[in-house]
């Protein structure tokens, strides 16, 4: 991975599928600590959009496909994880 371009096309092929998305953000979650909320993931934004085209459009995919009501645990990190971005 010799340049950003190269990050992002192999981005762009790895989130080709809905499951691809998933697994690559699932990979992406930062493991944080803070005295008032203790240990949780999340996935920081600042630092995972750029590599992406259009990351509000990624958001917006991913609040339609995580909003049910019987996700995967692996679904259900990930939604914690981006809720708790800050």
């Amino acid at each position: 991975m010799d340049s950003v371009e190269t990050v992002k096309q192999w981005i762009r092929e790895m989130t080709s599928t809905d499951e691809g998305l998933v697994d690559l953000l699932i990979r992406l979650q930062t493991s944080v600590f803070s005295p008032d909320k203790g240990a949780y993931r999340r996935i920081a934004r600042d630092q995972v959009s750029p590599f992406f085209n259009n990351w509000p459009a990624v958001e917006d995919k991913l609040k339609v496909m995580l909003s049910s009501n019987e996700l995967m645990p692996e679904q259900e990190e990930l939604k914690t994880a981006l809720k708790n971005d800050d």
